[in-house]
């Protein structure tokens, strides 16, 4: 699995999905399609803010969200093992509106 995104309040239609996975054809470019489609999907619905999870180490993965404009909240020391290890992780935030709307 290449990356997902979740959006609690309603649901991605097969007819909405296929042309995000056509344009995802690389491991790369994955990661940025799905997270345009989820950016663009939460701003034509209206949703003011955008809250994720992500591992610290995963520094790759806070690289994309950076770019795409989400900040480090806090991080969550030792939210869950993996075999015996320890794994923190951040808590990242992405406003959608501006003092102004």
């Amino acid at each position: 699995m290449i990356g997902f995104g979740l959006i609690s309040l309603s649901l991605f239609t097969s007819e909405r999905l296929s042309p995000i996975i056509e344009r995802a054809r690389t491991e790369d470019a994955a990661a940025s399609v799905l997270t345009e489609a989820v950016l663009a999907f939460a701003k034509e619905n209206g949703f003011e803010q955008l809250n994720l999870e992500v591992r610290s180490d995963n520094a790759r993965a806070i690289r994309l969200y950076e770019k795409y404009g989400f900040r480090k909240l806090c991080t969550f020391p030792d939210f869950f093992k993996i075999d015996g290890e320890s794994i923190d992780f951040d808590l990242m935030n992405l406003e959608l509106t501006s003092a102004g709307d």
